[in-house]
């Protein structure tokens, strides 16, 4: 069995018999699984399309669309407003005493340089 090459495969299905058998067969089996997957398709389809569609569907009216846009936005506007403050507060304690220290330095030198010059 290990010896069959690949030329002794091509000559046995060369031969009419080998050739009918094997086709038909290939033939036979592609049109079942082909109706096969037809169906399966069409039924995945069908539940889907069955599945989506809402006979209830409600349509919202103009001012309960707005009515929900402000309520999210005004959450959402109160979250950026938390995030803002949260990093004021932590940028303060960065970035206001060295500012203030170089205003202090500032003002220092301009009273050293006022002594100076009198």
């Amino acid at each position: 069995m290990a010896n069959i090459k690949k030329k002794d495969v091509k000559i046995l299905h060369k031969t009419h018999c080998g050739t009918s058998i094997a086709k038909g067969y290939s033939n036979f089996a592609n049109s079942i699984l082909k109706k096969v997957m037809k169906k399966l398709v069409l039924a995945v389809l069908l539940g889907t399309l069955l599945t989506s569609c809402d006979k209830g569907q409600n349509t919202l009216s103009r001012s309960e669309i707005n009515a929900k846009v402000d309520s999210v936005v005004a959450l959402r506007l109160q979250d950026i407003n938390n995030e803002a403050m949260e990093d004021l507060n932590r940028r303060e304690a960065i970035e206001v005493k060295p500012k203030a220290d170089s205003i202090v330095a500032a003002k220092m030198k301009g009273k050293t340089d006022t002594l100076i010059h009198k």
